[in-house]
């Protein structure tokens, strides 16, 4: 049913179009009309990409601001005995408000004896956060950004920030997307040399745990 809607939807298009062109009087009349026509469809999305890729060569991928040695525990990472052995921090913890309001803090730590200790309410000890943060662009551009930042709790100050954009499909594309069962129309983002970075990874870059 989608894919004839959008014949459907294309062929009216056309038809309309070409009406318009058979209609003018003199070539260049004629010429004007098509090429709006085959504009008015294409030509946000093209410059809606072309922003896209500015925005990515300018402001988009990593950028560290500061290093911090001796950092014991990040709040923001997945508390399980993988990552504490994969980023060597003493602990990691989660903020479980964001999922359930009735709960607390989830930490998990390595002991000094090397045991591993689980806290489900417990009063959060991290000085750092790592957290991805969502905003985007309106008409006529639809850009979507996503900011994976580390930052200091105390002073919100960055640390080190991850950020892609995407979007800058068309009209022609977000509305045809609505029958394709697709719902959002992906347009472009950021590519090489821009690599997609992970919170662990982004915080072991600038979050150094001590060193034993």
């Amino acid at each position: 049913m989608g894919g004839l809607a959008i014949l459907l939807i294309v062929v009216l298009y056309v038809a309309l179009a070409v009406w318009l062109v058979v209609r003018m009087n003199g070539w260049r009349r004629k010429a004007v009309v098509g090429l709006i026509a085959f504009l008015l469809p294409t030509a946000d999305g093209f410059l809606g990409r072309k922003y896209v890729e500015h925005l990515c060569a300018k402001d988009g991928g990593l950028k560290v601001y500061r290093v911090v040695e001796g950092v014991e525990g990040v709040l923001g990472l997945a508390p399980d005995r993988q990552t504490l052995k994969r980023t060597g921090y003493r602990f990691v913890e989660i903020d479980r408000a964001t999922v359930d309001p009735k709960r607390a803090y989830w930490r998990i730590e390595q002991l000094p004896d090397g045991q591993i200790q689980q806290e489900f309410d417990a009063k959060p000890r991290a000085k750092y956060i790592v957290e991805t943060k969502h905003g985007g662009t309106g008409f006529p551009t639809h850009i979507a950004i996503s900011d994976l930042q580390v930052r200091e709790l105390a002073s919100g100050e960055l640390a080190a920030r991850f950020r892609m954009y995407s979007g800058g499909a068309g009209l022609a594309e977000r509305f045809l997307a609505q029958f394709t069962g697709a719902g959002y129309a992906q347009g472009a983002e950021c590519a090489a040399p821009v690599q997609p970075v992970g919170p662990d990874e982004l915080a072991m870059q600038v979050l150094h745990p001590p060193r034993h």
